[in-house]
């Protein structure tokens, strides 16, 4: 009886184990046909689905996996109990045990193989829609918006792991604000580091790439600001340079320099949105096309209309003169404008036109120009001096000395004043 009973109870736990496990696997095939019929709505949603669907899979199998493991354990105490009858009970659960095991694996790889098609059908953009109209409604993402005989990059062609915009110039950045300013026919345009994400590369430009440079089709805005407003803008963007920065401003239709010596003094909040500056500002020279930036004046102003996620307070409380553009329409429409929707020759450049100038690399490059110069001028200014004393005449012997030993002197203050 003992025996019987003992079996009943293997039975009985293996069938409900085995019917949990099967629906389990019913649980998950469902939820996968779900995630899959989702993502046929969005690529998003559906690489969401699918990560959810793998959690709640995973996680399923192993609460199977536990069950069966704590049945184990029961059946091991039901053989010390049995003693020599437990051999013969215990290798009977042993045996449902594998079953289970087995059965578990089966549905494990069955929920694996679903979540690598899900996986596939995503990566593969939904090719394998089931009609003719399912496929149609992606063929946009695939249309051929222009071409380029070059690649327009944001990361350095050099070392794919530095991404340009955030030190400094990059084509991409050129071509990305002058569609900006361009297209939205303001003066100025603005975008920081942080929001190019990928390179486009040398041929034909889809709208897939389009859409993988700006993936988040974030609202354009035209907005009123002054002079002054645009010079706290671009002082909040250099403020953490040399460090890569998401918040260095790439420019249309303005240049400006940053003087890398000069510390920044930019001020936050607990946030981290823009107060003010509090000492010298490392932002100098700044041009709107060829005339000096006026603080008091009013200019429009070409920026994603979430600045203020990005910590610049100081616009605010800007005029929106037209808040209607999407980023990805501005490009696509950018390309139509140009000639034969042709990238021109003037973005070549990977390393861009040159619109923001680090002045400390400016006078390192004029520096060996200086030191060549120095001993001419240093000779100069003893010649000078040794004529103010009416030293030609009388003192023609002794001159040649003192223009020598003064030579040497000019030259080390010269060469300190260019080191420093």
């Amino acid at each position: 009886e003992v025996l019987t009973e003992a079996e009943e109870t293997v039975e009985e736990t293996v069938e409900e184990t085995l019917t949990e496990a099967e629906e389990a696997v019913e649980a998950v095939e469902e939820t996968l046909t779900e995630a899959e019929e989702a993502a046929l709505e969005t690529l998003t949603e559906a690489a969401e689905a699918v990560e959810e669907t793998l959690t709640e899979a995973e996680e399923t199998v192993e609460e199977a996996l536990t069950e069966a493991e704590e049945a184990v354990e029961e059946l091991t105490e039901a053989e010390n109990v049995l003693g020599a009858a437990g051999a013969a009970i215990a290798a009977a659960a042993e045996e449902a045990v594998e079953n289970v095991e087995e059965a578990l694996t089966e549905a494990q790889e069955a929920v694996e193989e679903l979540i690598s098609e899900a996986e596939e059908a995503v990566d593969e953009l939904f090719g394998e829609a089931e009609t003719e109209e399912e496929k149609a409604s992606f063929d946009y993402l695939f249309e051929v918006e222009g071409t380029t005989d070059f690649d327009l990059v944001a990361f350095d062609p050099e070392d794919p792991e530095a991404a340009l915009a955030r030190v400094g110039n990059c084509n991409l950045a050129d071509f990305l604000t002058d569609a900006y300013r361009e297209v939205t026919g303001a003066d100025i345009a603005f975008l920081n580091a942080g929001s190019i994400l990928a390179d486009i590369k040398a041929g034909d430009i889809e709208y897939m790439d389009l859409s993988t440079v700006f993936p988040w089709t974030q609202k354009v805005s035209v907005i009123e600001v002054t002079g002054q407003q645009i010079l706290d803008c671009l002082e909040m963007g250099a403020s953490e340079f040399p460090e890569e920065s998401t918040a260095l401003i790439a420019p249309s239709g303005l240049t400006y320099t940053i003087d890398t010596l000069v510390p920044s003094s930019v001020k936050t909040d607990s946030e981290g949105a823009f107060e003010g500056v509090e000492g010298d500002y490392r932002v100098k020279d700044v041009l709107v096309g060829d005339e000096p930036l006026d603080v008091e004046a009013a200019y429009t102003l070409a920026i994603n209309a979430n600045y203020a996620d990005d910590g610049l307070a100081m616009f605010e409380d800007s005029k929106v003169i037209d808040p209607e553009y999407i980023d990805v329409t501005i490009l696509k429409d950018y390309l139509a404008s140009l000639d034969g929707s042709k990238v021109p020759e003037e973005y070549s450049d990977p390393y861009g036109q040159g619109r923001i100038i680090f002045l400390a690399e400016e006078a390192a490059q004029e520096a060996p120009a200086a030191a060549a110069a120095a001993p001419a001028a240093a000779g100069a200014a003893a010649a000078e001096e040794s004529e103010e004393e009416g030293a030609f005449e009388d003192e023609t012997d002794s001159a040649p000395d003192e223009t020598i030993d003064a030579l040497p002197e000019e030259q080390e203050a010269e060469s300190e004043a260019i080191t420093e």
